[in-house]
């Protein structure tokens, strides 16, 4: 990895006059934050509770060359404090976020080609997003097809390969294409519409069990292959209000199964022109789930690369896979620079006879998708879970934001957890240092 950080000085030394270079940018973050989790398995008999603290930091460098050629590599270390288990020893934690080339005016027009590792991030991020929230984040190795870069229309059109078998440990290629359309045209109204092609070359034909691992296998058609294709809608109503909805259909086919699956949210919030500027919050998500496991159909709805975090609730156990949830809140905005406010979500299920996945994704077939089992009977309401949040822009580049949520068990965590069901706990406190 010393190679890697070696290059990047270098190629922030090289004489702007050797290349033709017309700007040159550095960029970076130091973000730390330390978070206190207890419960997370929801058995307080069980002691999993912890406190740790995580780092990130990210240096990106940009330049750009005469004829639209734009060069941007951003490495990053990813850690948690004491990991090295001595203050003299050190972990190979650094690696390449985002490395890429930017071709501007293909042909004379408003075309953009992206070609390398990069963030894809669109609309709300509810099915791709950056994660920011992660230490890691998350980033595609993918060519992106931009025309139209302006802030009142876009279409993007990429792919991007997940997994390759060229790799020694990967069997079978997984890759992730689409269209992401994004127009301003109408009045404070902002209208998206999309397709994306997910596919992954494993067999499932044999798969019963979402927990398994996936073999491989010989034959083509057993793999997993499914379109989503949706829409997505903001509306400004009057000063203060606003309303967004989006909704997706997903076909497809995961081996002799066959994949009709659908979502729907609705968020909307309303600001006072009061002291403090409150903001009322409200907002419902349905993700259908699947009715009848020993069927061909399957009815789960996956969230792909979803960013995760705040969509569902802070201590992201939720997501937008087999459930049936809404939220109200309130948020206060006293200074441009400050900002708190907490929020109620009630978090149920679709179909109680689907399981309740995780808040990383719904892929149809990793082991972590699935957060609890369904279990007959167990019925579908999940748990209410309680956010409390404040952020505070102290200078002009130091941001601080901190955070404690309890989540509260219900029927179906009670009934599928053995012999205890409680409460779950969090709390995070980070600062992030951005230049």
């Amino acid at each position: 990895m010393k190679y890697l950080v070696q290059f990047v000085v270098m190629f922030c030394l090289v004489p702007a006059g050797l290349r033709g270079q017309s700007s040159f940018e550095i960029t970076g973050e130091l973000r730390s934050r330390v978070e206190a989790i207890d419960n997370s398995d929801f058995n307080s008999e069980r002691l999993d509770g912890r406190v740790f603290v995580q780092n990130r930091m990210r240096l990106g460098v940009e330049r750009n060359f005469a004829r639209g050629i734009g060069l941007f590599v951003q490495i990053q270390d990813s850690r948690l404090w004491g990991e090295e288990g001595t203050s003299l020893a050190s972990i190979d934690a650094i690696d390449m976020h985002q490395a890429y080339v930017n071709i501007e005016h293909i042909a004379n027009s408003d075309i953009v080609v992206r070609i390398g590792r990069q963030e894809l991030h669109f609309g709300s991020g509810r099915l791709i997003g950056r994660y920011d929230w992660h230490n890691v984040g998350r980033a595609f190795d993918a060519i992106n097809l931009e025309i139209g870069r302006t802030d009142e229309q876009q279409l993007s059109v990429w792919s991007a390969i997940i997994r390759s078998n060229t790799a020694a440990h990967i069997m079978r290629n997984q890759t992730f294409s689409g269209a992401w359309f994004s127009t301003k045209r109408w009045p404070r109204a902002t209208v998206e519409a999309y397709g994306l092609l997910f596919f992954d070359g494993r067999n499932y034909d044999s798969l019963t069990d979402l927990s398994v691992p996936i073999a491989r296998s010989e034959d083509g058609d057993n793999h997993l292959l499914f379109w989503t294709f949706g829409s997505r809608i903001v509306l400004e109503i009057g000063k203060n209000m606003h309303l967004e909805f989006e909704g997706a259909y997903q076909i497809g086919e995961r081996g002799p199964l066959d994949i009709r699956a659908f979502g729907y949210a609705v968020d909307g919030g309303y600001r006072f022109s009061t002291a403090l500027s409150p903001e009322m919050q409200f907002g419902y998500t349905f993700g259908s789930g699947d009715s009848d496991a020993i069927d061909t159909e399957i009815g789960t709805f996956s969230s792909l690369f979803a960013d995760a975090h705040t969509t569902l609730g802070n201590m992201d156990y939720a997501s937008w896979s087999n459930t049936s949830s809404f939220y109200f809140g309130i948020e206060f905005q006293p200074t441009t620079n400050f900002e708190f406010g907490g929020t109620l979500h009630f978090i149920a299920l679709a179909e109680d006879n689907d399981a309740f996945y995780s808040a990383e994704g719904y892929l149809l077939g990793a082991p972590n998708e699935v957060l609890r089992r369904a279990v007959p009977g167990a019925g579908t309401s999940v748990g209410r879970e309680l956010d409390f949040y404040g952020m505070l822009h102290l200078r002009e580049r130091l941001k601080i934001e901190a955070g404690v949520s309890l989540f509260m068990v219900d029927e179906f965590m009670k009934n599928t957890g053995g012999l205890r069901a409680d409460d779950s706990f969090r709390g995070y406190l980070g600062l992030q240092v951005g230049f």
